[in-house]
């Protein structure tokens, strides 16, 4: 359609020859045409004014309707052309009549309110009453039948009631309170400028005030009621509602003693309003009992009362206030209708009706549930739990009629019209116009004609605005779902309306649903003992979980099949307090350094930088000094001005592999001279032990204590432990678990530079014991003191980049700085674990890839199988270290262990048999993947190496360190082919290797953190990952594109697994919590080969955010650059109607493309052309898929339910 954004552009095409604004239909010049253009004077007696008719680009004209033709063009008559004007009617928005009612509507017309379940409202009177039909007379189209199902409520009003007005009464009478405030435009009141609008109304006892409002930015509009005012001025008297955005406040104005009193009634908050920007208010106020009810979108919101004695309302103005300057307002359908206030609504709310029953409510406010209920003229027959009662229509307020499952008739309405004389609105597809009448089909009365006069305003192609605004509804969708929020997608999905439902919809769906995993199972396996490890026994059905302390258990859901002991004492001996960001790992510093046996005192730091004035800190005291990083830096620079260091040295802070590699002097648990398995989780005894090492806490009396005071170390270092924090060199961001990014196992003399924050560690005076730990890792601003932070002096490599240096690793002698009263210890080179152990080293217990062999790993070394028939485990060889990783091969022929020493052993499953043992691994082995058709098999371990072998010759293929890919390799894992291995560490970003060479595989940035593992789907070439916060991120191996993201709502995960077959997920935490879990939808279209088999996939072009526009968003204007100006091509293989005729598809420029049929609007590109491109699509018969094929001859079938496909499609 062609638009027109002018009426200089209205005005200049009016005046020439040839009618633009029709293609097909050129301008009515035809005798009988102009003599009904010269009847259709101004002057005319039928007329009350000119009619407008709006266009939805915006263009407005006035004139004279004069008819829609059979072809949709609506022909139009204004002064200012001798000739009519000929529109497309599907451009036309709305069009305002202007017309003079014969007669005035009888007030019997108006007794009967009647709403329908299409959202139609009715003015009426009733006649009659059947179980399945509704009779009823209007006043502009005589007795109207209605089938009951079609019928929501019919209220029955009061003699007395009275309109007293509705839009269609325009503005006449009503006064403003400055010109510029409201306006009267096509119906409606509208504002942009502060101020009120209002009138006095005759009075009544009882007003019911209803409108529709939509408003931009802010919504701040007020109404008087009862009040002293005729709309010229706000007035002083009366009560006063006010809406201030999601507030609604009503209060009473009164006098008292001369003076204007304010008091408030009521006050509530609507939520959610605001953000329509559009809502429904109906008002009842009434005189007498000083009562207010509020409804909002058919809602009650308040019902508020003035309980006062000394105000009773006698004025009759009414007044619509714009409080919120500027801000725009509209009102549409205004209508206040007023009676002598003996119909109010009881104590008891309106919206008890249950769905279930029809509900009759009487006029005292009684109501009750009927089974059936008849009537006719001035009484109702009605059957409920007490028996069958004849009730007069005079005691009967309404009558609610319950929700049915019968689907309302499916004829879609087109247009809708607002009635005079505040008759109603109806709904309706519209057959045609002429000068007098209107012709359309109800979907409820069938077939109609209307005379025009009886017609306000005639809002026209609803169904036009309705498919856009469904439009607009998927694009929010697929923003919610490129955004990997399905809760949001399907919420938004279940709010559009089920007759603008199509294939999309349903595409959009399954989708959504795909992003989700439900729960099937959850339950915490070993609540006392803390759980170690879960994963499947074979099957879906049965699992596998390892304790803390050695305890194996096979399940079945909740069930218990089996349990024993695969070793003994503490499996996984965890420090008390330890972190995530604790993780193991190698680390080698390749050079001797030197650092200060105490912490920089305060008389150190004053004999290197003189004191300010003022300077808390006492500078003869042998205090550590207390400090910020820059403070700590400066003191670093000078002393490099005042002192010569070896080549390529300087004096600095030292790194925090370096302070870890010194605090731990050689110790392997939690603090200097101890070991892990020494404490176990004895709180006393680590607490006794760290007191001879350090202050904190428990032993510091809330203060930082003099340098020295406790024993050294076995480095002769002093307080590295507690007292206060220590500055290091490296920088982190200011989240601490992104300390996880910087673990790369193997890294030679670590260092990080990213990041606003400094590392800090030892803890200090005031903190807990497993604060203090030589693994705890601090972080904060450069720029906090705190009063507990404070550094020691290192000479290490200068600003820790790498130099030829000069020390003799075998003289290291102390240094002595006499003058300063500074003394350093050396330490030399060494390739040390940095950080805490965990469940990575910790002994091991699986099942057989069948389920039916139980095979352990003990701490002490003993590698053992069983069967579950109750048999103790069997020994079959003692490996001399702990097992800290065990594999099985998917054919059961090898099982290979990996220990803490680092040694890998290889044993045959038929019988088990010891083949060999080597050792490439310098620290533990952390996990060990033998490739599906047992071609080789692969280990790491916490020296960040890989290590792969093939089978069964045994030679090492390749090896790769971690620091070499940043990254590290805590797990492996092989696709089903076997021909990529996949690694994934805590901390670290998947990545993927050939097999057989080792040779990296590039992907595109992986843009998630945290990730804990990473495993292949078992049925395809995608793998998932799983992050610390719960998030399971689904990845396509051959580019790396994350094409799904599942929020699983678990936290603290660590670790995770599917099923043999995929169907299944199960995740466990660190609370020990265990959560069996459905595979998210994961296949979501299914590719049929040249020879016909079907290959299930992922929608990875969906996940694109970006999708490859057609070279025009409007069908007509694409099928017309394809080759097809004047008609589609219905015949072409690429061009195809869906069964609802709602969609159109399109391969027509090789990508397969989804279009609107209604509004010809593109949707959204489905498939692009790939690496062939798309020459064929349809739709399955039953709606359910769409099926295309490409150039090479492979079918994509896209699906909307899980694997709804077959053959017959």
């Amino acid at each position: 359609m062609k638009f027109y954004h002018s009426m200089l552009t209205i005005f200049i095409l009016f005046h020439l020859k040839d009618n633009l604004w029709s293609e097909q239909v050129g301008p009515v010049t035809s005798n009988s045409s102009k003599e009904d253009t010269n009847q259709s004077s101004l002057a005319n007696e039928q007329y009350g004014g000119l009619e407008k008719i709006r266009l939805f680009d915006g263009s407005e004209l006035t004139g004279r309707l004069i008819k829609l033709d059979k072809n949709q063009n609506l022909h139009w008559e204004n002064k200012a052309v001798s000739d009519p004007i000929n529109f497309k009617f599907k451009s036309v928005s709305n069009i305002s009549f202007n017309r003079l009612s014969k007669s005035k509507i009888r007030p019997e017309l108006k007794s009967l309110r009647l709403y329908l379940r299409n959202g139609d409202k009715l003015r009426c009177r009733f006649k009659k009453l059947t179980d399945n039909h509704f009779f009823i007379e209007t006043g502009f189209s005589n007795s109207l039948k209605i089938p009951l199902f079609a019928v929501r409520k019919i209220e029955f009003l009061p003699s007395t009631h009275l309109t007293l007005y509705d839009s269609s009464f325009g503005l006449e009478n009503w006064k403003k309170s400055n010109s510029k405030s409201w306006t009267y435009q096509d119906g409606d009141l509208v504002s942009v400028f502060s101020g009120s609008v209002g009138t006095k109304l005759s009075t009544k006892e009882a007003l019911e005030i209803e409108f529709k409002a939509e408003w931009e930015r802010s919504f701040y509009l007020a109404l008087r009621i009862f009040s002293d005012s005729d709309g010229s001025s706000y007035g002083n008297i009366g009560y006063h509602l006010s809406f201030s955005n999601n507030r609604l406040n009503l209060q009473v104005n009164k006098r008292k003693k001369g003076r204007i009193i304010r008091e408030t009634l009521g006050s509530t908050m609507v939520n959610d309003m605001m953000e329509n920007k559009k809502a429904t208010f109906r008002i009842l106020a009434h005189r007498q009992k000083k009562e207010f009810l509020i409804f909002i979108d058919n809602k009650m919101i308040a019902r508020w009362k003035d309980s006062t004695q000394d105000f009773q309302p006698d004025q009759n103005g009414i007044l619509f206030i714009n409080q919120g300057g500027n801000s725009y307002i509209r009102l549409k359908e205004v209508n206040i209708s007023g009676w002598d206030g003996t119909f109010f609504p009881s104590e008891e709310k309106e919206n008890n009706a249950t769905k279930r029953s029809n509900y009759l409510v009487f006029n005292n406010g009684d109501s009750t549930p009927v089974s059936s209920i008849t009537g006719k003229e001035q009484s109702f027959s009605a059957s409920t739990k007490r028996g069958s009662f004849t009730i007069p229509l005079n005691r009967i307020r309404h009558i609610i009629f319950e929700s049915t499952e019968q689907e309302l008739l499916e004829t879609e309405t087109t247009e809708q019209l607002l009635l005079s004389q505040s008759l109603g609105q109806i709904s309706f597809r519209l057959n045609s116009i002429t000068k007098q009448n209107l012709f359309g089909v109800h979907p409820f009365f069938g077939d109609f004609t209307l005379n025009l006069n009886n017609c306000r305003q005639l809002n026209c192609n609803q169904h036009l605005l309705r498919r856009i605004k469904y439009l607009e509804g998927l694009k929010d969708v697929q923003e919610a779902l490129h955004m990997q929020k399905p809760d949001i997608a399907l919420s938004i999905l279940g709010q559009l309306p089920f007759d603008q439902r199509s294939w999309y919809w349903k595409r959009l769906s399954f989708l959504a649903e795909g992003m989700q995993s439900q729960e099937l199972l959850s339950f915490t396996p070993h609540p006392e003992k803390g759980l170690l490890s879960t994963s499947f026994a074979g099957n879906s059905q049965t699992i596998l979980s390892t304790s803390n302390e050695g305890e194996y258990t096979l399940w079945d859901g909740h069930a218990k099949l089996a349990s024993g002991i695969f070793t003994s004492g503490k499996v996984n001996p965890s420090e008390m307090g330890r972190f995530s960001n604790e993780e193991q790992q190698a680390v080698q510093i390749t050079h001797p350094f030197w650092l200060g046996e105490t912490e920089i005192t305060q008389a150190q730091f004053a004999a290197i930088i003189p004191p300010e004035k003022n300077n808390p800190n006492d500078r003869n005291s042998s205090l550590p000094m207390i400090c910020n990083w820059f403070d700590a830096q400066r003191f670093c620079e000078k002393l490099n001005e005042l002192e010569d260091t070896p080549p390529g040295y300087s004096w600095r802070l030292p790194t925090e592999a370096e302070w870890e590699r010194a605090c731990r002097a050689d110790s392997t648990g939690p603090f200097c001279f101890s070991k892990t398995e020494d404490f176990t989780q004895d709180e006393v005894l680590q607490q006794k032990h760290l007191s001879k090492y350090g202050w904190f806490i428990q032993n510091a009396s809330g203060e930082v204590h003099p340098v020295k005071q406790k024993l050294p170390n076995a480095f002769g270092l002093y307080d590295m432990h507690g007292n206060v924090w220590e500055w290091c060199l490296d920088a982190t961001a200011n989240e601490k678990s992104e300390l996880l990014k910087n673990r790369i196992p193997g890294s030679i003399n670590p260092y990080s530079q990213k990041g606003d924050w400094r590392i800090l560690r030892g803890g200090c005076y005031d903190l807990d014991f497993t604060r203090c730990r030589s693994a705890y890792r601090g972080a904060n601003s450069p720029a906090t003191v705190n009063g507990d932070r404070g550094f020691r002096i290192a000479l290490g490599p200068a600003q820790y980049q790498e130099h030829n240096t000069t020390v003799p690793k075998d003289v290291l002698q102390v240094i002595n700085l006499e003058k300063y009263q500074l003394k350093l210890k050396p330490i030399s080179p060494k390739t040390f674990l940095m950080g805490s152990p965990s469940q990575l080293t910790a002994p091991q217990a699986i099942t057989s890839s069948s389920g039916d062999q139980l095979i352990t790993g003990s701490k002490s070394g003993h590698f053992g199988v069983t069967d579950f028939s109750g048999q103790p485990i069997k020994k079959i060889a003692d490996l001399n270290s702990s097992i800290s990783s065990l594999c099985s091969s998917h054919d059961n022929q090898f099982i290979i262990a990996g220990c803490q020493n680092g040694n890998v052993h290889l044993f045959g499953n038929k019988p088990v048999t010891l083949i060999r043992s080597f050792k490439d691994h310098n620290f533990p082995v952390t996990n060990i993947a033998i490739s599906p058709k047992n071609e080789r098999f692969a280990t790491t371990g916490l020296d960040g190496t890989i290590n792969s072998y093939s089978l069964p010759s045994l030679k090492q293929e390749w090896k790769i360190f971690a620091k070499d890919h940043n990254a590290s390799f805590d797990s492996l894992e092989y696709n089903l082919l076997g021909n990529k291995l996949l690694t994934s560490g805590i901390g670290s970003i998947p990545k993927l290797f050939y097999a057989e060479t080792g040779i990296p595989i590039q992907l595109k940035e992986f843009p998630y953190l945290q990730i804990i593992k990473s495993r292949f789907l078992p049925n395809g070439e995608a793998f998932a990952s799983v992050t610390r916060t719960g998030k399971l991120i689904f990845t396509e191996s051959n580019r790396g594109l994350v094409y799904k993201i599942v929020r699983l709502n678990i936290d603290k995960v660590i670790d995770f697994s599917f099923s043999p077959f995929g169907e299944k997920i199960i995740v466990s935490n660190e609370d020990g919590f265990c959560s069996i879990r459905k595979t998210p939808i994961n296949n979501t279209i299914t590719i049929k080969t040249d020879q016909n088999n079907l290959v299930f996939s992922p929608d990875y072009f969906f996940a694109l955010a970006n999708k490859t526009e057609p070279i025009t968003k409007k069908l007509s204007e694409f099928l017309d650059k394809q080759g097809y100006p004047n008609q589609p091509p219905s015949i072409s293989k690429s061009y195809k109607i869906s069964p609802d005729g709602k969609l159109i598809l399109t391969t027509l420029d090789g990508s397969l493309r989804l279009w609107c049929a209604t509004t010809e609007n593109w949707i959204t590109t489905l498939g692009d052309k790939f690496a062939s491109p798309f020459i064929e699509c349809s739709f399955s018969a039953d709606g359910f898929n769409i099926i295309s094929k490409v150039k090479s001859n492979e079918e994509l079938i896209y699906l909307s339910q899980e694997k709804k496909y077959s053959d017959n499609n």
